[in-house]
């Protein structure tokens, strides 16, 4: 038998002894992800059954659907397009009775005159509303997993599971998750472009360069003072 290969046969029981250290190594991590998730949906779904509609939901959802219904992105200009238009996505299943150009309030570009209108003259507003928040329980779902993908990338599987666990049970997020605003898809967005940085440190490769490239281009279209 060859030196090298004693030298291979040698540090094989050595990296799988190492691997088998790791409490989250093996079938058991990849039963826990999942069912941390499937907690955090069904504690943000049962959450917002019963809640009324908050004052900036009536802004984001009337902005993001009036942007998927007319391309008009006159409402709401001051905060960028992605998040009202993943929560407004839904809608388009619905069919909801969208008002007229001639409403008052479109013209001069009032969302909240325009929504009032929207949501609670012709529409069954808190119909459209759950509708919205469930799709922003699925940005929560994807901030949790891509927060347990970062501190997996830099720290091992056991930091990522924690970071998991915190992420699924933080008051904060399931109370903000499940809402029609910009703060959990400013930080999912936040979130993969850390990662995709991360990656690209390990190793510079045109794919990880592009993909870095275009988490850093979501970032502005998901919340203009990102980087405060």
């Amino acid at each position: 038998m060859s030196a090298p290969h004693i030298l291979v046969s040698s540090v094989r029981p050595a990296r799988s002894a190492v691997r088998s250290t790791d409490p989250c190594d093996g079938w058991p991590h990849r039963f826990i992800v999942p069912a941390l998730l499937g907690v955090c949906a069904v504690l943000a779904l049962t959450s917002l059954r019963d809640d009324s509609i908050t004052f900036d939901e009536t802004a984001h959802l009337t902005a993001g659907f009036s942007y998927l219904q007319t391309g008009d992105f006159r409402l709401e200009p001051e905060h960028p397009p992605l998040p009202k238009l993943l929560a407004a996505l839904p809608l388009l299943w619905m069919e909801p009775n969208w008002p007229p150009a001639d409403t008052p309030g479109w013209r001069q570009g009032n969302y909240w005159q325009v929504g009032r209108t929207w949501l609670f003259e012709r529409c069954d507003g808190e119909r459209l509303l759950a509708a919205a928040r469930c799709m922003m329980v699925v940005t929560l779902l994807a901030t949790c997993l891509m927060v347990y993908a970062l501190a997996r990338r830099l720290f091992g599987r056991s930091a990522g599971l924690l970071a998991c666990v915190l992420a699924a049970f933080n008051p904060t997020l399931l109370a903000h998750g499940r809402l029609v605003n910009n703060d959990v898809p400013t930080a999912l967005a936040i979130s993969a472009a850390l990662l995709a940085f991360a990656r690209l440190l390990e190793r510079v490769t045109w794919r990880r360069l592009s993909l870095a490239a275009a988490a850093a281009a979501v970032l502005p279209v998901v919340k203009f003072s990102w980087f405060a």
